[in-house]
């Protein structure tokens, strides 16, 4: 879809209405106020309300005229296309051709609109194909109806789109996306929900503990605070020899040795009979002859005290794992330091093949308990024990990431993004965070001055740089506004999608862009 209109204010932002007016471009912004909305044609959300004669009513933030009011039956726009062509939108001198329209939308301007708005002269919207995705240079995708997606058999593909020609030399002054999902992302921070997201949204609620190790090289030090994104005020602090900070499935990781662990103080993460969940990216150096712990609970001077812990070790070393080669994921969960009173799993997922793997682990329910392993997004093993007592723990216990407490069983490899929560996940939200781990969406920008761009200049990333635009991981809802300021006639935009693993594909929804004259 293209628009163009004189002085337009487009209120592009995360999704949900902020205070004042809110100007949408797509029905994805309509979302995250406690329902599925529709952006409407003159760029405002409505929602569904039987008490209309048209069934929709504008929300609270759609300006002084339509604030709350019915949406009149004749102009429901049932498009999600918002502000475009069918907005309305009438053709002008100068400003039209075969992919622009010009003239004023009306109801899209003015000051209510201006406050968290930009100046937009020209709006580009791709979200039909093939006439719009599909008239760029496509390699690797394909349409499945609703987004843009990787063909099956490919693992990465690319789309540069059309180009958007504004007739004349202008600023580009905004970049806007909607992916299905969450991709590249960490997890959310301070206990947040992600909502307007097609596919995938994590909710965070009853997150104890969220460590995205991102830590600068300067800081791997012993004593560093290790930040909790959780908004509960776990930090932890780093022991012994400094770690090292490496890539990792999200930003940065640590790299952990024989005298490298993350200690945490366990004040508030004895469960006693409740559910919890822990969650953790890791790649192992080596075999799990020696046995890896990930995160461990564990007292030696108490044998009354409760035995947590999730680690890797091979069938050799752990009875209770089925025959088979390499290690496997162990959860282990008991009211005491014996055996008896409590459970453990052990699944037949090869782990210490040197790839990253998601590990997550649950307890549900106390007596009888349900155990659950996850590995890269599946159920992995499945057990039933009866723990005999609370798990609780003395004062001088250790929640240690990266070792037993006590420095013992340690991690030789990589951990990334370790989550503690004080409930037990299910399948579809453990699958998502998978997910959110191995797909990959991500965009850069260019302009040229001639209509056909045979001498255009280089794609770019935020700030002119080459790191391409991704999700912010600030953003809770699709469609984020990305500001710009690149000036030229005309513009493209490359589109890169990519997976870890063959059949899933990221998708994209829609993307706009925005102009404005001198």
């Amino acid at each position: 879809m293209v628009g163009a209109g004189a002085g337009l204010v487009l209120g592009l932002s995360l999704g949900g209405c902020p205070s004042g007016a809110f100007n949408c471009t797509h029905d994805s912004q309509c979302e995250g106020v406690g329902a599925s909305g529709q952006c409407e044609a003159n760029g405002y959300c409505s929602f569904s309300d039987d008490t209309c004669p048209g069934g929709r009513r504008y929300g609270e933030h759609a300006g002084i005229e339509f604030a709350d009011e019915c949406v009149e039956p004749d102009v429901l726009s049932g498009s999600g296309d918002g502000i475009g062509e069918s907005a309305g939108v009438e053709p002008s001198a100068g400003t039209s051709g075969p992919d622009t329209a010009g003239g004023d939308t009306e109801g899209s301007s003015g000051p209510d609109s201006q406050t968290t708005g930009v100046l937009a002269d020209f709006v580009f919207t791709d979200d039909q194909w093939p006439e719009e995705f599909g008239a760029g240079s496509v390699e690797g995708l394909v349409w499945d109806g609703s987004a843009v997606r990787l063909d099956p058999d490919a693992s990465d593909g690319s789309l540069i789109s059309r180009p958007f020609d504004a007739e004349q030399w202008v600023t580009w002054t905004s970049l806007t996306w909607w992916a299905r999902a969450p991709y590249g992302k960490p997890l959310p921070d301070g206990g947040a929900a992600e909502q307007g997201y097609a596919e995938d949204g994590v909710d965070m609620q009853g997150n104890q503990l969220l460590l995205h190790l991102d830590m600068p090289q300067g800081a791997l030090r012993s004593g560093a605070v290790v930040i909790d994104a959780s908004g509960t005020g776990h930090d932890a602090l780093l022991e012994g020899d400094a770690g090292r900070g490496v890539s990792g499935r999200f930003g940065t990781a640590v790299d952990f040795d024989a005298n490298t662990r993350v200690l945490v103080d366990p004040a508030e993460f004895g469960p006693g009979e409740g559910d919890f969940s822990w969650a953790v990216w890791v790649r192992l150096a080596g075999d799990c002859s020696g046995a890896h712990a990930f995160v461990g609970f564990d007292s030696a001077s108490s044998d009354d005290s409760a035995n947590i812990w999730l680690a890797c070790l091979t069938a050799s070393s752990f009875g209770d794992c089925p025959g088979g080669e390499g290690g496997r994921a162990v959860f282990v969960v008991s009211a005491t330091q014996g055996p008896s009173g409590g459970g453990s799993t052990c699944g037949s997922t090869n782990i210490d093949d040197g790839q990253w793997h998601h590990v997550v682990a649950t307890k549900k329910g106390h007596s009888p308990a349900t155990l659950r392993t996850y590995i890269d997004g599946r159920l992995d093993d499945e057990t039933t024990a009866t723990i005999d007592g609370p798990l609780t723990f003395p004062d001088d216990v250790e929640l240690s990431i990266g070792a037993h407490p006590g420095n013992t069983y340690p991690l030789t490899g990589t951990l990334d993004e370790v989550a503690i929560w004080n409930r037990a996940l299910d399948a579809d939200e453990v699958a998502a965070m998978y997910r959110r781990g191995v797909l990959r969406l991500e965009i850069d920008v260019r302009s040229c001055g001639e209509p056909t761009c045979d001498d255009p200049e280089p794609f770019e990333g935020p700030g002119g740089g080459t790191v391409p635009f991704m999700d912010p991981a600030s953003a809770l809802v699709a469609g984020t506004m990305h500001p710009l300021a690149i000036d030229g006639r005309v513009f493209q935009y490359r589109a890169h999608l990519s997976t870890f693993v063959p059949g899933m594909s990221p998708g994209l929804e829609a993307v706009t862009v925005t102009g404005a004259l001198p």
